[in-house]
């Protein structure tokens, strides 16, 4: 998750956490770190307005009003849906979309059928970065179900679990039976490179913002450096605390 989240610094300059969190969320949801989610998009920085795209800060915007249960957000994020779905997408946008509507409106009937449509688009994707085995294992669709567990567990146990190859069925079961389970690295590294060891247990800053003086309109961008310069005051703590401990 560190490993995204820094890859991710330079390339959302320019645009706020809807383009900063929108492939990171279904990750963290997959993995339940539902403790890092609120770090990747804070309450208080209100509504994305300056994504990758308008489906992109649509998908965040749903999510965040899930998350922190605030009907202003939702009727911002589910009007800005309805527009996006006027418009062509692909597969797994629609089905995002489509998804996070269901969870608004506690549709359990479509949040089913949609999370299938989740394992299909992931199925489909032909993006360059994506790997044989992102298709494999359809992480963004156990993502959107672990979060509807997480924000209305009484509905989710209403939502039918996909028969789709690349949805793994036991490790949803196994996540259910370990709610509180917190994972550690399963890479350690051995000097000389034994500083990634700290890099990867290290909690990241929360989000801020910052108006963007490079673009033609006034627009809001996530705060990269001082996202940077904070990161990096962590993993020197972090440093410095383990070193002593030992």
């Amino acid at each position: 998750y560190l490993s995204a989240c820094m890859c991710q610094i330079d390339a959302v300059y320019g645009y706020d956490h809807g383009a900063f969190a929108y492939e990171l969320l279904p990750l963290l949801f997959s993995a339940r770190l539902f403790d890092r989610v609120k770090l990747a998009v804070p309450e208080e920085i209100g509504m994305s307005h300056n994504g990758y795209t308008k489906v992109s800060s649509t998908i965040v915007n749903l999510i965040m009003a899930l998350l922190y249960k605030r009907d202003d957000f939702a009727v911002y994020a589910k009007k800005c849906a309805e527009e996006c779905l006027t418009r062509k997408q692909t597969i797994s946008e629609k089905s995002m979309l489509c998804f996070l509507l269901a969870l608004c409106d506690k549709d359990s009937s479509e949040a089913s059928a949609q999370l299938a449509e989740i394992c299909r688009g992931t199925s489909k994707n032909k993006e360059p970065y994506t790997t044989s085995f992102d298709r494999m294992l359809s992480l963004p669709a156990i993502g959107m179900y672990n979060f509807a567990v997480y924000i209305e567990p009484d509905f989710a146990k209403n939502i039918e679990l996909p028969e789709n190859q690349n949805f793994c069925r036991s490790f949803i079961s196994w996540q259910l039976q370990h709610m509180d389970y917190t994972g550690t690295p399963f890479i350690h590294y051995d000097a000389p490179l034994g500083f990634y060891n700290t890099v990867l247990t290290t909690i990241p800053p929360a989000i801020t913002l910052c108006e963007d003086h490079g673009k033609p309109f006034k627009c809001l961008s996530v705060d990269i450096k001082k996202f940077r310069y904070e990161l990096i005051q962590r993993i020197l703590k972090n440093l410095e605390d383990t070193s002593s401990a030992l």
